[in-house]
């Protein structure tokens, strides 16, 4: 059973009910009035990776020209693939695909607002429910190559498979996965920073960082990768100030970073986070 509440604006009566409003004027004749309220979501995605979190930024569109305000609440068809609560706040739980739903409860000033703005005509909301699809899907590991070179003692990591093959038969001995970067994160993607001068090459996901070294002359290589979590495993970062080229090391493992702080590196911390598999 639908509960109705009725109250006066106006001289106007105005009846509530679920999904639907209606205004009936005491005089003339009335025409309908649409003031279906939707929302505009700017970072909305179709598809996001399990486990991966974000809050949608919306806001409630105009209504007949008029500014309105009221409360959005948002739900999930299947709870199992995709959460979202009143906020916006959503997280992908496993691979799947389903539809999360809003519904805009107009706040009482802006119904008042419409209603002396039409007074004499019938307000009405059309479905109220509108939904989006969205997809979860599992993110896929790309592996970071590492390879050496026994002239400069320079390593160098890279996704590419094609740039791994050339550099090995250019005399670069490959030492195989260096770790693993998603193939999909909204973390900071990690830059590659090339220095003609000493043929170095730099890693960061620090924009301050990259930005200053591409002032003192450096240039961004046309390639990057998306850094982990920081709840995975960390990538070291060490500087060996005796070096011209090769002057940064950069590690998963805990063992090869103490020998090399044993042996005069100097630790940097973390550089960034990914996969060890």
């Amino acid at each position: 059973m639908i509960k109705k509440s009725t109250k006066v604006v106006l001289g106007t009566v105005v009846t509530f009910c679920t999904g639907l409003l209606l205004s009936f004027p005491t005089i003339s004749q009335a025409k309908e009035v649409d003031i279906t309220p939707e929302i505009t979501i700017s970072n909305y995605q179709e598809e996001v990776v399990v486990g991966s979190t974000g809050k949608y930024s919306y806001k409630i569109n105009d209504i007949q020209g008029e500014a309105v305000t009221g409360e959005v609440f948002f739900s999930s068809e299947d709870a199992e693939i995709f959460t979202i609560d009143k906020l916006g706040n959503w997280q992908g739980k496993k691979a799947g695909e389903t539809i999360f739903t809003y519904y805009v409860k107009l706040s009482e000033a802006s119904l008042k607002k419409l209603a002396e703005k039409f007074p004499d005509d019938t307000l009405i909301t059309k479905e109220v429910a509108k939904g989006f699809s969205v997809q979860v899907i599992e993110d896929k590991k790309i592996p970071i190559y590492r390879l050496y070179n026994k002239n400069s003692g320079e390593h160098l990591y890279t996704p590419i498979e094609s740039e791994r093959d050339n550099l090995k038969k250019l005399g670069w001995k490959s030492e195989g996965v260096a770790w693993y970067a998603p193939q999909a994160s909204k973390n900071a993607a990690v830059a590659r920073l090339y220095n003609p001068n000493a043929g170095d090459h730099f890693y960061t996901s620090d924009s301050s960082e990259i930005n200053y070294l591409v002032s003192v002359g450096w240039s961004k290589d046309a390639l990057s990768f998306a850094t982990a979590g920081k709840e995975d495993s960390a990538v070291y970062r060490l500087y060996n100030p005796n070096a011209h080229a090769g002057a940064h090391h950069y590690t998963l493992s805990t063992t090869e970073r103490d020998q090399l702080i044993a042996v005069g590196w100097k630790d940097e911390g973390t550089a960034f986070n990914a996969y060890i598999k």
